[in-house]
């Protein structure tokens, strides 16, 4: 088990690297986290969703991506709400005080069942915690860390990252507030810029302290990752593809492939002049009724309409799609009650409703200016959007989908993924463009990298793993 000192502390880069590594020795391996929250999800091949953390993992352990390495899903909301989603499928949006007790009941049984099955299943599951397991406030209801220590027989290892300051204090805190601390076996220290000399006999002082050896000192180093949530995204240089930024975007791995690939694309959360501007992107949105308003009182609907008037393409994925069209009803409160207008560019209404639509999606373009362009993305949405006399974007296996206007500037899709395909992109931005990265590949440098400074072997030594931590007194 893969615990940190906090969020950002690096448990998703080392159990990932865990999971490339031990399937490189041959083993079985499954990835797990109990509980994630993240806005950033993706669909599996038989329609579940799940974070896309584990989902990377899962590709990392050479395994099929399955809701049952992320069992609960959380994905925030406004006004301290979550939509929680259990085993792949959403079982509607709660309250915080609601939530918890969704969770005591519903999720404790689903984290006990999965994780037993992969543990009967595989040579190593791989678990990685959630924040901190020294949260004292939570920890009676903490699923992805007390819960997992106090009940199965976990090995953990516990990361701090350096960058952050004050390493040494935040991991002897952190074992000293654990109510399981026993289970703590190694240390690393993550994400150290320059010589690991600045450090002088702190390493030897802590592992005396505590009485953990530390496996390894990993440098501060550039990764090409899908991340976790909007704290792992920045932007590329050149900036010619525009990305509205709202309160409440999702799926932030949309920029994935332009960032791996070098395509230059930047956030927008104002109005600007759009000098620049090749390619103006409206993401998906966690809440379409305040993301609109955001739009207007920011004045970057001005910008868009503009964008229009200049023959800049506008391209709008799944909430953005929503926001472009005419008018988005949501009769059953699935977000907000009420009738919200859109902003008029395409000619379609959006109609939500209490069920999800989750699954993946082959798909083929039908204008002739997208002559070509066809791929694999996936769906994540609530309700449908109609079409009122606009143009179908694509054929899929689903039937027709999204929209086009007559002259191909405005387009929008339920389709998470489009900016994967290079033809695609290509073919908005009017010059081509090549993708090249290759996750596979850039799995394998991290795991050479990352293993080149933490020597993981005393986890495949049974003498280690079974000998306890000599534990000084508290």
């Amino acid at each position: 088990m893969v615990i940190g000192t906090q969020s950002g502390a690096g448990k998703s880069l080392i159990a990932l690297v865990l999971c490339r590594m031990l399937s490189n020795l041959g083993f079985r391996v499954a990835p797990y986290k109990a509980v994630n929250m993240s806005l950033n999800s993706v669909v599996t091949d038989t329609g579940e969703e799940m974070a896309r953390a584990q989902w990377t993992q899962a590709v990392a352990a050479r395994v099929n991506p399955a809701a049952r390495f992320n069992p609960v899903l959380m994905k925030p909301e406004r006004n301290g709400s979550s939509q929680i989603v259990i085993m792949g499928r959403s079982q509607g949006s709660f309250p915080y005080d609601r939530n918890s007790g969704l969770l005591e009941n519903m999720g404790k049984k689903v984290v006990m069942e999965t994780l037993n099955n992969l543990a009967s299943q595989n040579d190593f599951v791989v678990i990685e915690g959630m924040g901190s397991p020294s949260e004292i406030n939570l920890q009676d209801h903490d699923l992805a860390n007390t819960f997992i220590m106090e009940n199965f027989p976990v090995e953990c290892i516990l990361v701090g990252n350096i960058y952050s300051g004050g390493v040494f204090a935040s991991i002897y805190g952190t074992i000293a507030l654990s109510r399981a601390s026993e289970k703590i076996k190694w240390l690393i220290v993550n994400n150290l810029a320059g010589s690991p000399e600045i450090l002088g006999d702190g390493v030897p002082k802590l592992e005396k302290l505590t009485g953990r050896k530390v496996l390894g000192i990993v440098p501060h180093f550039g990764i090409k990752l899908p991340g976790e949530d909007s704290m792992d995204y920045g932007t590329s240089p050149g900036g010619g593809v525009w990305v509205v930024r709202y309160p409440h975007m999702e799926n932030y791995s949309e920029t994935d492939s332009l960032f791996f690939n070098g395509v230059g694309f930047r956030y927008v959360s104002r109005s600007e002049d759009l000098r620049g501007c090749d390619l103006l992107v409206l993401p998906g949105s966690k809440d379409v009724s305040a993301d609109m308003e955001f739009l207007r009182q920011s004045g970057i609907d001005q910008m868009i309409y503009r964008a229009r008037s200049l023959k800049i393409p506008i391209l709008g994925i799944c909430g953005g799609f929503q926001m472009l069209g005419n008018i988005i009803e949501d009769p059953e409160g699935v977000e907000s009650r009420g009738i919200i207008m859109g902003m008029g560019l395409l000619n379609v209404g959006t109609e939500f409703a209490s069920k999800k639509t989750t699954r993946r999606v082959n798909y083929s373009a039908i204008p002739a200016t997208l002559n070509g362009v066809s791929g694999e993305g996936y769906e994540i949405h609530f309700g449908n959007v109609n079409n009122h006399g606009e143009k179908p974007l694509f054929v899929t296996d689903h039937g027709t989908e999204g929209s086009i206007t007559s002259d191909g500037l405005v387009l929008g899709s339920n389709i998470h993924g489009l900016l994967d395909n290079d033809r695609f992109v290509s073919a908005l931005l009017g010059k081509e463009v090549k993708f090249s990265y290759s996750l596979e590949d850039e799995i394998d440098r991290v795991t050479r990298f990352v293993t080149s400074h933490a020597d993981f072997s005393p986890i495949l030594d049974p003498d280690a793993r079974n000998h306890g931590p000599d534990l000084p007194p508290k």
